[in-house]
């Protein structure tokens, strides 16, 4: 079996498998004290600026970056950005 081949083969054995993907806004940490204050209409600041791309984590690995994209029929994420 020529190279091309094998690597067609297993692409798409590959092809099928799942893999979790976590598209993140921002992360911060909170005191016990802080979140027991919590109640609807709570502001939590992520620490990320407003218009900041958000991080596309694949298998928990940094993949790309994108933004968040309003299609009419909900939100999607645009990739601008693979690392």
């Amino acid at each position: 079996m020529q190279q091309d081949e094998k690597q067609a083969q297993i692409l798409r054995l590959l092809g099928a498998a799942s893999m979790h993907v976590t598209l993140e806004l921002g992360r911060t940490t909170r005191t016990v004290q802080e979140v027991l204050g919590d109640s609807e209409g709570s502001i939590i600041d992520i620490g990320r600026p407003c218009g900041e791309l958000l991080d596309i984590r694949v298998n928990g690995k940094l993949f790309a970056h994108g933004e968040i994209v309003n299609t009419g029929e909900g939100l999607t994420v645009q990739i601008c950005e693979f690392l």
